[in-house]
């Protein structure tokens, strides 16, 4: 019952969405071989005269052990992956079992019921098809809330984050209606996917010009503030 429910969450909510995920990403991918780094991005942060602006620092609890496996499989038939393609990647996955060494001696096997392959080849692709999820629903309510505002940096190609596996960075004005949308979209993911954001390593960088508003963006992210020199 657990897993239809998930199924059908996820495709409420991303199959609307993935129908027009090529007009989306072409309105807001900049073109190849622009996209700054992340140095680049967070380069002032401590000069009062640039305008406002924040870097999240995304933390996944137990990123790749936490993957709902319904969750990955609908995901790569959103994807239009062949059915056989995905039958393997199921088996695959699924069939994971795990023993507990303990003084010396091997206890188990206990099938597994969530999460990615550590050391597989694989699970690093699996992985970035699962995090575009995530990035596409963030496009999509960017797109659709007009209180939303770009990092300065970033806005002329509307770049909202950059990815690195399980390392996430996010970029937007300080101001607590783009926080909003950044944590509504953190905690939708959370819900279809079985993704949890960690509170307690997740930071966010404020810089000095828009100190104003630091503590109720800290406030309402629940993350700690972060710094950058």
């Amino acid at each position: 019952m657990r897993a239809k429910q998930r199924v059908f969450q996820v495709t409420a909510a991303t199959g609307a969405v993935l129908t027009d995920m090529q007009d989306v990403t072409e309105e807001l991918m900049p073109p190849s071989g622009t996209y700054p780094k992340a140095q680049e991005l967070l380069a002032g942060y401590n000069q009062a005269r640039l305008p406002p602006r924040s870097t999240i620092k995304v933390d996944i609890q137990k990123a790749y052990d936490s993957v709902e496996w319904d969750f990955l499989i609908e995901v790569l038939k959103l994807f239009n992956f062949p059915a056989c393609f995905i039958g393997w990647i199921e088996q695959c996955v699924t069939t994971a079992s795990f023993s507990i060494s303990l003084n010396g001696s091997v206890y188990g096997y206990f099938p597994g019921a969530r999460g990615l392959r550590q050391g597989d080849p694989m699970s690093p692709y699996l992985f970035v098809l699962v995090m575009e999820i995530w990035t596409t629903l963030l496009r999509h309510r960017v797109r659709n809330d007009h209180n939303f505002q770009f990092h300065w940096k970033c806005k002329e190609h509307r770049i909202l984050n950059l990815c690195f596996a399980d390392d996430v960075l996010l970029f937007c004005r300080a101001h607590i209606p783009s926080i909003q949308v950044i944590k509504d979209t953190l905690a939708e993911f959370a819900n279809i996917s079985g993704l949890q954001v960690n509170a307690s390593k997740s930071q966010i960088i404020i810089s000095k010009s828009g100190q104003h508003e630091k503590q109720q963006i800290l406030d309402l992210l629940g993350f700690q503030e972060g710094f950058y020199q």
